[in-house]
Order: structure tokens, then sequence, then C-alpha cells
């Protein structure tokens, strides 16, 4: 079945029915999502997880397919689109990326710059700030390499055995579970509880991770969008409100130091937990002065879409399949 399936996608994309179709579909956007993008994936496996890695010669060819067979576009032209001030062209794409990893800078900006594509980089600002690797890196890190044979999970109340690789990847979801809820100084004594407990190798000092304010200022230089992508990364809906505003808010005026002007654009996490943002944190985003807004939410943008909520497309990782989800999701059907 599942090569029958895949066969007719085949079909469907050497026809160019889809692309057809496509231009013949009601105005809007896809806005893809990407996090990371490495030479050699492998390498950092053990700090980032590879699901929200794109190794750099697939993005190269990603992007050279956006540039060739559809229509680059920034969140400023589809928000222009969105406030009737604007029209889109034909089959429109944005690029965007979440977290602030220092690939974007590195590998991702110059192939950018080799298709003629502007993206929008969402920052975690503590983070750039502190020079500190995400937390969900540093408990994916610290479960890969710690040597404890136990730990105590004190949420649940519970031992995990981390013998067990299976239990391993419980109790590891179980800590980004716990940690998706705090932020500030309480997120940092949990990652640093949990890496303390499982030994020395798990505290190891992860250099480098994210981007610097220098790189950031640069990636605006070339023309890029800077978004705000929080503080400190924790699923704003699951947070006190009071907590979630300083995360939002703040995140905006330490991006807007750094820049010497507005930051517009906000992106939501992909936190462990679910929902990621509820009315009151969309609340927050109208109050702090973003004009566009992205979730989690996976679709395409259409005329009288609220700003505010965005979907987006995560990119798949091999060729066939990334052409295949924006074909599809440019024709308005979910991926």
């Amino acid at each position: 079945m599942m090569n029958l399936v895949a066969k007719m996608k085949r079909t469907l994309l050497a026809s160019r029915v889809l692309r057809t179709a496509g231009r013949l579909a009601p105005a809007g956007a896809v806005i893809l999502a990407y996090h990371s993008v490495q030479h050699e994936p492998q390498a950092s496996a053990d700090t980032i997880s590879p699901a929200i890695v794109h190794s750099a010669s697939a993005f190269e060819q990603q992007m050279a397919m956006i540039a060739r067979d559809f229509t680059p576009i920034t969140l400023e032209d589809l928000r222009l689109f969105l406030a009737g001030r604007g029209r889109l062209p034909c089959r429109p794409v944005a690029v965007t990326f979440d977290d602030g990893f220092r690939d974007n800078f590195e590998v991702a900006a110059p192939i950018l710059a080799r298709h003629g594509i502007r993206a929008t980089f969402y920052v975690t600002a503590g983070w750039v700030e502190s020079g500190s690797a995400p937390w969900f890196c540093r408990l994916r890190h610290a479960f890969e390499t710690g040597t404890a044979r136990q730990w105590f999970d004190p949420t649940e109340s519970c031992t995990w055995d981390l013998s067990d690789p299976v239990l391993r990847e419980e109790a590891q979801l179980a800590a980004m579970r716990s940690c998706a809820v705090l932020t500030g100084e309480r997120q940092e004594e949990w990652v640093g509880s949990v890496e303390r407990d499982l030994g020395p190798a798990a505290a190891a000092t992860l250099d480098g991770v994210m981007l610097t304010w220098a790189q950031v200022q640069s990636l605006h230089g070339q023309g890029h969008l800077i978004g705000s992508h929080s503080l400190t990364h924790p699923n704003l809906a699951h947070i006190p409100l009071a907590e979630a505003h300083r995360e939002i808010h703040e995140s905006k005026r330490l991006l807007e130091q750094h820049l010497g002007e507005p930051v517009r654009p906000f992106s939501y996490h992909c936190a462990i937990l679910w929902p990621h943002w509820n009315a009151e944190t969309a609340v927050l985003t109208r109050e702090a002065g973003y004009d566009t807004v992205t979730t989690t939410a996976t679709g395409r943008v259409g005329a009288g879409a609220d700003r505010l909520l965005l979907p987006r497309v995560v990119a798949p990782p091999d060729l066939e399949g990334f052409r295949w989800a924006v074909e599809i999701s440019l024709l308005g059907h979910k991926v």
C-alpha cells in the first residue's frame, strides 16, 4: 500500500498536475519551518535531535528548487498581503528558522545567498545573550552521554533504569516535559540538577551552539528578517501568565536593543507539551507589537488568515517528500 501511495505521488509530481492546479488555487503561501542545517548532522546527534537537522546538501537542493520552481517571499510580503496592501506572486514560499542555532549563520545563510532567498530567523534571545545551549540540547546530551545507571525523577517521584535504552529515552522525554514548563533560573536549576545526576560527561559545556549577537546583526544586515522565539523556549501555554509576558515582551526588547530597530515577527515553539499557544498568549503577542506570529499548526496561509496564528510546514529532509509537501500545501491540503 505504501509503495502504491509513493508511486502515485511520484506520478503526480512528474506530470506537473499539482503545479498547474496550484496556479489555479486561491491566493495563499507556504511558510517553511527549519531549525538546524549542518554539513555533518551525525556529528552533533547527541546534542541536537536529528529530527530537526537538515544536511547542508539537502538544504541546498531544497533552496535551489524553491528558487527555480516556486517564488521566494518574506514574511513582510505575506504581512502586506494579509493586510490587503499587496499581492502574492505565483507559488509563493517563505523560509523560516527557529531557535537561533549558529549553523544558521555559518551554513544556511551562504546557501540562501546563493539562491537569492531572504529568510526569517526566529532567535531565542536569552540564549544568544548568555551563550548557553538550549535546555533541550543539554538534556539530550546528558541522557546520551551520561554514565549513571539510574535517574530519580523528582517530578514523578520515580526512578528510571537508564541501562534499558527504551526506558532511557522515556526518562529523557520525562525530563523534557518537566523542563518545558520552567523559565529563567528554575529552568537552569532543573537542567543543572539532571546533568549532575547523570555524571561528569553529561555536564560538559556545549560551547558555540547558538548565534552570537554579531551574527544576528550580520544576518539582519544581509537582508534577512529577525524575529523572536522567546527568551528561554518554554511552552508558553503551560507557564504562569506573568512569565509568558516576560518571555514574549523581554525577548523583543532585547532583540531591538541589539538591532536598533523594531522586531515584528514571533514564533511559537515546538515544545513537548500540547497546546503550544492559547488565547492568552495570542493577546500577549498582540500587546507586545508583533505583526506576524507563526505557530506549530500545519497548512497554507490563505487570504483572511489570522496574522497572529499563522501555520507553517515543517520541511521534510528528502527532496521528493519536500516537493510533495510544498505542492500539496499550496493547494490548501495538509501534509
